[in-house]
C-alpha cells in the first residue's frame, strides 16, 4: 500500500494520517445517537473520498448502492450517506458511469424500505446532478415511470 500511495503522489507519512483519521471516527463510533452516528458516517465517507484510488471508485459506487437494500435500516441508512457524499466529493470523476449509476439506482430505489434511505439515495441522485447535468437528465428521461406513483 505505501508503494502505491507514493506512486500516487502522497507522502510518506500517508499511512499515518489515513489511520489517524479513521482512529478518531473508531473511538466514537460506540453511540447510539442518530446526529452523531451520522456526523462519523460523513466524516467517514470525507475520508474514503479523499484515499480512495480513482480506478476503484465505480466498484465502491456500485458496492454502496447494492447496501441500500440491506435489511437492517441502519446499514442502509449508512450505505446512503456514504454514497451521497460520494456523489458529492467524487461526482467528477464518474462521468464514464453516470448512466450506469443512475439506472442502477433507479432499479433499486422501489426496493428500498427505508424512508430515510430512499430521501438520502434521491439527495445522492441530486448531487451527481451537480457535476453532470445533461447526462443525469437524459439518462433519467429514458427511465420507466412507476404506475403506482
Amino acid at each position: 500500500m505505501n508503494t502505491y500511495c507514493r506512486y500516487e503522489g502522497h507522502m510518506r507519512e500517508h499511512d499515518k494520517v489515513l489511520n489517524n483519521a479513521f482512529a478518531h471516527i473508531q473511538e466514537q463510533i460506540e453511540t447510539n445517537e442518530p446526529k452523531h452516528l451520522f456526523n462519523l458516517t460523513t466524516d467517514l465517507a470525507h475520508s474514503i473520498a479523499l484515499n480512495i484510488p480513482k480506478f476503484q471508485l465505480p466498484h465502491f459506487v456500485d458496492a454502496l448502492i447494492d447496501g441500500l437494500l440491506d435489511v437492517e435500516k441502519s446499514c442502509s441508512s449508512g450505505a446512503s450517506i456514504v454514497l451521497n457524499n460520494m456523489m458529492k466529493l467524487k461526482g467528477n470523476e464518474l462521468q464514464n458511469y453516470v448512466q450506469s449509476i443512475i439506472g442502477r439506482i433507479h432499479n433499486v430505489l422501489d426496493k428500498i424500505n427505508c424512508p430515510r434511505t430512499k430521501s438520502t439515495t434521491l439527495s445522492s441522485v441530486f448531487s451527481l446532478t451537480e457535476h453532470h447535468l445533461r447526462q443525469v437528465v437524459q439518462v433519467l428521461l429514458q427511465q420507466t415511470l412507476p404506475y403506482d406513483q
